[in-house]
C-alpha cells in the first residue's frame, strides 16, 4: 500500500492508525530513509480442497455457515480478514495475535467439519 503523507511529523501516527487496523507480523512502514516495524498478528490460512471430497459435502454444505462456526470457535483468538478461491482449492486467511492459539482452537472442529476434510493450515508470514 502506498500512502502520501504530507506532514513527515504524523508518520507515527501513521504507524498507529495501520496497527488498529490489524497489520500482519513482519509489516514495515518506509518513509525515506526510516522504516518503522508494524505488526502484531499471526495468520493462519486453512486451506479447503475444493475438488477431492464427495459431492454430497459440497452440495450439502454452506461455507458461509462453517465460517461462522469457525469465528465462533475462535473467538477473540482471530478474525477471517480474507479468501482466496483457486481451481483446486479455497483458502481462508485468519488474523489473531497467535497462531499456536488459533491452531488449537480450530484443530479438534477442523476435524469433524466435512468442508474442512482432507484441508491444510498453514502459518502466514
Amino acid at each position: 500500500m502506498e500512502v502520501e503523507l504530507h506532514d513527515p511529523d504524523k508518520l507515527e501516527l501513521l504507524a498507529q492508525a495501520i496497527e488498529l487496523l490489524g497489520a500482519p507480523r513482519g509489516s514495515m512502514l518506509q518513509a525515506g530513509d526510516r522504516t518503522l516495524p508494524l505488526g502484531r498478528l499471526e495468520g493462519l490460512g486453512l486451506y479447503l480442497n475444493g475438488t477431492d471430497l464427495p459431492a454430497e459435502v459440497y452440495a450439502t454444505s454452506d461455507v458461509n455457515q462453517m465460517i461462522a462456526r469457525l469465528e465462533e470457535r475462535l473467538g477473540h483468538a482471530g478474525e477471517l480478514h480474507g479468501w482466496w478461491e483457486g481451481p483446486r482449492e479455497t483458502a481462508l486467511y485468519f488474523y489473531g495475535p497467535s497462531y499456536d492459539a488459533m491452531a488449537e482452537l480450530l484443530r479438534d472442529h477442523l476435524a469433524t467439519e466435512p468442508l474442512c476434510a482432507q484441508s491444510r493450515t498453514v502459518r502466514l508470514t
